[in-house]
């Protein structure tokens, strides 16, 4: 057991020593190691960041709301099957991310690990591409969230109210209920953020009572499908020409169900005992969360054979409202169950927005990004990275305007998101690697996999990641009008042009990345060792 030592911030940096910082001996040695100092509060126990990456992952929420939109490429067989096997890529990408996070548990999360893992040579600009895409991947999840409850909103308005018709071209209330979320969503993690280890737990609690809410009227009340039906029918409803290549461009639903698996990863710095923390809590995240959405996906589509469609369409395109008011037939339980998902969608969206802001800081703070000392700043009253919050909901807002004026923005946004944190995964599993490869051996920490072990889990998790990547960039369907196209590849490479421009420019002369600061100060730690030693020892006679 870690023995707990209060660090105040003179202690480590000499700078604002009125934010207070309690810490185990261990979070001391590894934020010496990473040669951090401390800033943030450690509010956070294992406990609670599990609470949190649970809440966060949101697994059977989004099965449940995306299942149905995932038929048309691949049918109820597709999805399931595959939603199967992108539970063990995943999983082998939270093994592969729990190990770095146990080594360097840090706010940073995947560019510090590139910078500490990749050769020498490249750790400076491959840790700068890994900071950026997993800004944009983090930064287009909070804005996806944001947008998931504008149209449970829009939908529970209208069930409720037959006569409500949800604006079709540019929907202007989608930009309003996603501000909307996102200035309650950023007040909580600004002025209520000493209240979050405990709305964790209690969160948590809502999360799985909700699922089990949800789960057991429609077993017991839905009109269920043939298993043999629901299991193996596979259809191209897109028009690919192959049942093989629709199952694999719907790999997008169960893909966005299940991403995230760094998300306690980015709280490295505000837990306790958090190299032991963090991987437990992302491993048993991912079991917990992995096994009822897969349980959600299947029940939902059992039971979503006899539902009315027009309701459906009437719903701004949310079929699962109308099956569970098909098997529930009760408009009372409908209300509520989908009031009850709008709250949980809510509080997934605080916790990506306290996951986002942090990564932001933590790249801030290595000079990643343009206006990085303004972005880095800590509030000193309750230390927390204002700056870097308001910067996101800034970013969801201007994302708003986009969603609002198409009819598949929300595919967008998530392949967006999607293509940014697969990137930062599959960038920072490959150094992890070359590591093991080269028989490099790895600092010590609570969690280290023998070297065969190791590899294998990393070779899986890369071979996940790169057909991942690839069908990410795919439309919903073959030959799409322009207003149906998947522009994650072009607005992925808009950032890609920009942050290389900024490197240019300005980013070279003050990025030089997380292990030119740990050699740095191992170059000083040794110039004073040798200065101490060069003192002749005198005594008094």
């Amino acid at each position: 057991m870690s023995s707990h030592v209060e660090i105040g911030i003179d202690d480590m940096d000499g700078a604002n020593g009125h934010v207070p910082t309690s810490a185990t001996s261990n979070d001391v040695r590894d934020m010496h190691r990473m040669a951090l100092p401390f800033k943030l509060h450690r509010r956070f126990t294992s406990l609670t960041v599990f609470g949190f990456a649970c809440i966060l992952g949101a697994t059977w929420e989004y099965a449940l709301v995306t299942s149905l939109a995932a038929l048309t490429n691949g049918g109820s067989g597709g999805v399931i099957w595959l939603f199967f096997a992108v539970m063990f890529g995943m999983f082998s990408v939270v093994l592969s991310l729990a190990e770095m996070a146990s080594i360097a548990p840090t706010s940073a999360g995947q560019y510090h690990w590139v910078s500490e893992f990749a050769p020498p040579k490249y750790q400076r600009i491959a840790s700068y591409g890994v900071g950026w895409f997993t800004a944009i991947g983090w930064q287009a999840s909070v804005a996806g969230n944001a947008l998931i409850i504008s149209q449970q909103v829009s939908a529970l308005i209208a069930f409720v109210n037959g006569s409500f018709e949800i604006p079709s071209g540019f929907n202007w209330l989608t930009i309003v209920f996603m501000i909307a979320a996102m200035i309650i969503s950023t007040g909580v993690n600004v002025y209520g953020v000493r209240l979050l280890p405990w709305l964790e737990g209690v969160m948590f609690m809502l999360h799985i009572a909700g699922f089990f809410a949800i789960l057991f009227p429609l077993w017991i009340m839905g009109e269920r499908t043939s298993s043999e039906e629901v299991f193996f029918t596979f259809q191209d409803n897109s028009g690919w020409g192959s049942i093989g290549l629709a199952c694999l461009v719907g790999i997008l639903g169960p893909t966005v169900t299940l991403v995230g698996g760094d998300s306690a990863a980015h709280l490295g710095e505000e837990v306790k005992d958090a190299s032991k923390a963090l991987p437990q809590s992302m491993i048993s995240t991912a079991l917990v969360n992995y096994i009822i959405g897969f349980i959600m996906t299947i029940t939902v589509l059992s039971v979503s054979g006899n539902f009315d469609e027009d309701l459906a369409e009437n719903l701004g395109g949310q079929p699962w409202i109308a099956v569970v008011y098909a098997a529930t037939r009760s408009r009372t339980a409908t209300i509520i169950f989908t009031a009850l998902l709008i709250v949980l969608f809510f509080f997934c969206t605080i916790n990506c927005i306290t996951t986002t802001s942090r990564q932001l800081w933590a790249f801030s703070r290595d000079g990643g990004l343009p206006c990085s000392e303004w972005l880095a700043k800590v509030n000193p009253t309750n230390g927390v990275p204002v700056n870097a919050l308001i910067t996101t909901f800034g970013i969801t807002f201007i994302l708003s305007f986009i969603a609002a004026g198409s009819t598949i923005a929300f595919n967008n946004i998530i392949s967006i998101s999607l293509v940014g944190l697969l990137l930062s995964y599959g960038s920072t599993i490959f150094t992890m690697m070359l590591r093991r490869a080269r028989s490099e051996p790895l600092p010590p920490s609570y969690l280290q996999y023998p070297r065969p072990i190791g590899f294998a889990i990393n070779g899986f998790a890369m071979i996940f990641v790169s057909i991942a990547f690839i069908f990410v960039f795919f439309p919903t369907a073959p030959n799409p009008t322009l207003a149906g196209m998947n522009w994650s590849v072009l607005i992925s490479g808009g950032v890609i042009l920009f942050a290389s421009g900024w490197y240019v420019v300005g980013g070279k002369n003050k990025y030089f990345g997380p292990a030119e600061r740990i050699r740095k100060m191992e170059v000083e730690q040794s110039r004073e060792t040798s200065i101490a030693l060069s003192v002749p020892f005198t005594t008094k006679e």
